[in-house]
């Protein structure tokens, strides 16, 4: 009886957590560069362009010369041509791949998801949509005024293997389900969808803890710090938080 009434008298709060750490860091299984001059999103780098991005993906691949050419538009093979005229300058890939980052345009989407393709990564695009609020997809949104593509998030196939031992079709869709799953992460911290809770007795805090992301108790991991015999309480105060 005295267990029950201390339970009753147990009073959960769930409040916004102000303190919430960016997700992205080092403990992440993929790498999120963005390009926005409004806002900060993804991991820190230093990288100016989408083009500078990939072509540096693109110098840790082991690749061939007839394989690098064909990245290169038709749009741009005269200039290619005329750049190879030179009688020092040979077909090499450093020459090539140096063609491409003084020659090639640096907004051009279809260009850097072509080398992209080619280098040692499992890679999605990342959009947002801005307007009264943000929301982030590795999927386009269908307003295109108010929305675009931003950047990528990406892992190596190095990791993959380290991860799951083989790089195959079945380790490399767990590894996209990875990356949506965490710029879902880091769409609910950049709306301020992340929580803490807070539990007392007798108005004193015995316990807290905060970082929990999304909508859902169940899914944000909340219920794993909080005693089984409160979880009917914390559902309460989760669907009582607004």
């Amino acid at each position: 009886m005295e267990t029950i009434t201390k339970i009753e008298k147990t009073i959960i709060e769930i409040t916004p957590d102000e303190w919430a750490e960016s997700p992205c860091n080092e403990s992440n299984f993929g790498t999120v560069i963005a390009f926005h001059r409004k806002y900060q999103i993804g991991h820190p780098h230093t990288y100016k362009t989408p083009l500078e991005f990939a072509i540096d993906l693109l110098k840790n691949t082991k690749i061939s010369v007839k394989r690098l050419e064909s990245l290169i538009p038709e749009d741009y093979r005269g200039e290619y041509k005329y750049y190879l005229s030179d009688k020092y300058r040979k077909r090499t890939p450093e020459n090539i791949i140096y063609f491409m980052e003084e020659y090639l345009p640096d907004n051009s989407e279809k260009i850097v998801e072509n080398i992209l393709a080619v280098t040692k990564v499992v890679c999605l695009p990342l959009y947002m949509y801005d307007h009264s609020g943000i929301a982030l997809s590795t999927t386009p949104f269908s307003c295109r005024w108010d929305s675009g593509q931003i950047g990528y998030v990406y892992v190596s196939k190095e990791k993959i293997k380290e991860t799951y031992k083989y790089v195959n079709k079945k380790t490399i869709d767990k590894a996209v389900n990875i990356l949506k799953h965490e710029i879902e992460t880091i769409d609910h911290y950049v709306n301020g969808n992340v929580w803490k809770f807070s539990i007392k007795n007798d108005d004193v805090i015995v316990d807290s803890c905060g970082g929990f992301y999304g909508d859902d108790i169940e899914v944000s991991g909340m219920l794993d710090y909080i005693p089984a015999k409160l979880h009917d309480k914390a559902r309460e105060a989760w669907n009582n938080r607004f």
